[in-house]
């Protein structure tokens, strides 16, 4: 009887031993492990924190910086895009050829002209993100090529290139061709123009200021 008491005293103990072991691994398992993994990630958060507010107090520090940064970032693009005009249509490369010959000793026989092709685009998107005030829609650069033919000499060939990048349009020579002319010092050819142009910047195309042209008779036969 004593035997089976003892035994039955270590069975028990045996068993209570067990469930307590059981009990501390269900613990560790669901409750510590979750706690360390919780307390791991709240650490991890607070390191992103302040990390985060380390790099907002470098940004406010440095914001006046920043400030006078974009201000200039703003006046160059304002700077580079007053140069464009909104459009350019045939009236434009016709009045230059006008001008050129008002100023200049040039005859010009033909003048032969492209539509307006694209460039360059600067997407809707980036513009909008710019916050630049008055730009929000996207930007086309484009570009208008035009051919002049004519006849001149080299000392009015300069006077020319003079006055073409002298306008108030934004214009760039692409080529000038030319060969001896049948008269003594002259020069027959050619300038290669490219008109450039930018939409989307709020600007209004302007035509340029053509006198009005007194037409003759309609009927020559009365």
């Amino acid at each position: 009887m004593q035997n089976f008491k003892s035994y039955f005293t270590k069975k028990v103990l045996t068993a209570i031993v067990a469930v307590g072991a059981v009990i501390i691994l269900l613990l560790y398992v669901f409750v510590y492990m979750d706690y360390s993994e919780k307390t791991w990630e709240l650490e991890r958060s607070n390191r992103q924190l302040r990390n985060s507010l380390s790099d907002l107090k470098v940004y406010y520090d440095n914001m006046d910086k920043y400030q006078e940064e974009m201000d200039a970032v703003v006046e160059e693009v304002d700077k580079i895009l007053v140069q464009y005009p909104a459009d350019t249509k045939p009236e434009d490369v016709i009045m230059l050829a006008v001008q050129l010959q008002e100023n200049a000793d040039i005859s010009i026989s033909a003048i032969n002209m492209q539509d307006n092709a694209m460039v360059y685009a600067v997407p809707q998107q980036i513009v909008a993100g710019a916050g630049i005030e008055g730009l929000e829609h996207e930007i086309d650069f484009m570009q208008k090529s035009a051919t002049y033919v004519n006849i001149t000499d080299y000392d009015n060939l300069k006077e020319c290139v003079e006055q073409i990048y002298a306008s108030d349009n934004r214009i760039g020579i692409s080529s000038i061709t030319y060969i001896k002319g049948e008269e003594v010092g002259t020069l027959e050819g050619s300038i290669n123009l490219r008109f450039y142009n930018a939409s989307g910047t709020g600007k209004e195309y302007v035509y340029p200021d053509i006198d009005e042209y007194l037409s003759g008779t309609d009927d020559i036969f009365y």
